[in-house]
């Protein structure tokens, strides 16, 4: 058994600290709505693009009505946190969840004009954030497991985003756009309902301490008004418009190598990249410190981007989006964990709903400046600005890293309430 310090409190490490965390109950329990809250995120975005491109006539319409989802998920998504943060997840996911489902039956039985965006725009509005809900409940968790935990989550969140558009061509070969709409719809029902059961544990036995909560989470402003929060949310936008950045330079290239296909591998070559790399940091999570981690990752990551500015064969990129996915695991799961320690009591799940929009604001203007500079300057400029925000994103982690120092927030505060 070693020891490691958080927190000025010592704190005993296992020295396999995955099976310590397979042996927590609260993480057992919480296994099967992980998987079904985690799935949609790779599905319900490619669901709606395809319902879209067969009632709306073509992209444009499908894009349109894709935006009106995610902009409606965007907004309304913190909201929805801060009544699970003062109502529990089990009075409000579901109620969001009646409502979300009566929006995508709208948008399945009046499939053109107004009430099928209507419908979409509901849906996207009352669509449960489960994975924040799960991800405030691991404040529960012992430190060396709760640094593990967010470890393993930002890993399979990239499996995610490769096995979620699996089922949805799935559901497309045995059925329809609406068989994968639908498909989606379940997993984001039956994601939020276990949600619901599985962290109401941990809301209760959290309760107490949260009434007794700093104020940093009160005000209309809610986190936003902690700067540890705004700037760890600032480097998580930066990195993901980078990302987003990436995705279009992806479909670009194949697009002018007349090769479709190939924009799928990059995409697939990076997010196993990621994969890989999340893997290795699960193994040293509890052995290394998310402050100290997160700048070297940010930096790391820099030159990787740098490397997709060398000019090169398909082989090459293929190899360089690899190699650029590396860190956005690691980084992800650190800037969580490190969310976590900073995030009021009273305002956990709504400081990790403000992490779900910032993600999605920054995909959609990362994805559309790049389509701006392929339209106008072709793919390799695309390269240089995604990696100029990863350098951005570096300077902005060191001063997230000084901000959430163990001494100076909420987690020293929770640490010691669970100690006495």
């Amino acid at each position: 058994m070693r020891h490691q310090r958080l927190d000025r409190t010592v704190i005993p490490v296992p020295r396999n600290a995955v099976r310590a965390l397979a042996a927590e109950r609260l993480v057992r329990g919480q296994a099967v709505p992980y998987v079904l809250a985690r799935l949609p995120a790779g599905m319900s975005t490619l669901a709606w693009l395809l319902f879209g491109h067969e009632h709306l006539g073509g992209y444009a319409g499908a894009g349109g009505l894709v935006a009106v989802n995610t902009t409606a998920v965007a907004v309304t998504t913190p909201m929805i946190g801060r009544l699970v943060d003062r109502r529990g997840p089990g009075r409000v996911l579901p109620a969001a969840i009646a409502v979300y489902i009566a929006g995508v039956i709208v948008a399945l039985t009046h499939s053109t004009g107004l009430a099928l965006y209507l419908g979409a725009a509901v849906a996207g509005a009352t669509m449960p954030p489960s994975v924040a809900v799960l991800r405030s409940s691991w404040r529960a968790l012992p430190a060396p497991a709760r640094d593990v935990v967010f470890a393993v989550d930002a890993t399979l969140s990239q499996a995610a985003n490769i096995t979620g558009p699996l089922l949805v061509s799935l559901a497309m070969l045995a059925g329809s756009p609406a068989a994968a709409l639908t498909l989606a719809a379940v997993c984001v029902a039956a994601g939020g309902l276990g949600t619901a059961w599985a962290a109401r544990g941990a809301y209760r036995s959290g309760r107490s301490r949260a009434m007794l909560a700093s104020r940093g989470g009160r005000g209309w402003l809610g986190p936003l008004r902690q700067p540890a929060v705004l700037w760890l949310l600032s480097v998580v936008a930066v990195v993901t418009a980078s990302i987003g950045l990436l995705e279009m330079a992806a479909v670009a290239f194949a697009t002018s190598r007349h090769h479709s296909a190939l924009g799928g591998v990059l995409l697939a070559a990076m997010s196993a990249g990621s994969v890989a790399g999340g893997l290795v940091y699960t193994a040293a999570a509890s052995r290394v410190a998310p402050e100290r981690a997160l700048p070297w990752l940010c930096a790391v990551s820099v030159p990787a981007f740098c490397l997709l500015t060398v000019p090169g064969s398909a082989g090459w990129l293929v190899v360089t989006f690899a190699l650029a996915g590396v860190a956005s695991a690691p980084l992800f799961a650190a800037g969580s964990t490190l969310l976590s320690s900073v995030a009021a009591p009273g305002a956990q799940t709504e400081t990790f709903t403000w992490m779900s929009t910032a993600n999605f604001a920054a995909i959609g203007a990362g994805s559309a400046a790049g389509g701006v500079l392929v339209h106008g300057a072709g793919v390799g400029p695309v390269f240089v600005v995604a990696a100029a925000g990863m350098a951005l994103a570096a300077g902005f982690s060191v001063r997230a890293a000084r901000c959430s120092r163990p001494a100076t927030n909420y987690g020293a505060v929770s640490a010691a309430a669970n100690i006495l």
